[in-house]
C-alpha cells in the first residue's frame, strides 16, 4: 500500500491522503492493483478498469480473486465510501471519498503479518 499526499486547500502546512495504491498479491504473485483517488472520486482496478466511487460498496480478494458488490442504485451519497477485504490476509479498510479534496482511510483490521510485502502496510526486510 502506498499513498499521495497532497496539500489541504486552506492551510498548506497540512496534508491529506489525495490517493492510496494498493498491489494485492496472491502465492507471491502480483495479482491486482487498486488504486483510490479523492480528486475524481475514482476507483480503479488494474489499468482498464475504473469505476466511480458512488457506486462500489465493496471490494473483497479472496484467493487471487477479486468480487466487486455495487451500491444500490438509488443510493445519492455525497462523500462515498468504499470498503475493502483482503479475506486471505485479514486486511479490511474503507476508503472515503470527502470533497473531491481527499481521503480518509478507516482501519478494520490491519491483517496477518507479512514477510514478502513492503509499504505502509506489510514488513520492509530491513526494518525489525
Amino acid at each position: 500500500m502506498n499513498a499521495l499526499f497532497v496539500p489541504d486547500v486552506t492551510d498548506y502546512d497540512n496534508t491529506w491522503l489525495g490517493a492510496i495504491g494498493v498491489t494485492a498479491l496472491h502465492d507471491g504473485k502480483k495479482t491486482t492493483t487498486l488504486r483510490f483517488t479523492a480528486a475524481d472520486q475514482l476507483v480503479r482496478i488494474g489499468e482498464q478498469i475504473q469505476f466511480d466511487a458512488k457506486t462500489i460498496k465493496k471490494l473483497t480478494l479472496n484467493k487471487g480473486e477479486l468480487s466487486v458488490l455495487k451500491a444500490p442504485s438509488n443510493t445519492t451519497k455525497l462523500y462515498p465510501r468504499v470498503q475493502v477485504e483482503f479475506v486471505d490476509s485479514k486486511l479490511s479498510f474503507t476508503v472515503g471519498f470527502t470533497k473531491n479534496s481527499h481521503l480518509d482511510l478507516y482501519w478494520h483490521s490491519t491483517g496477518i503479518p507479512s514477510n514478502t510485502s513492503s509499504g505502509v502496510v506489510g514488513r520492509s526486510s530491513h526494518i525489525q
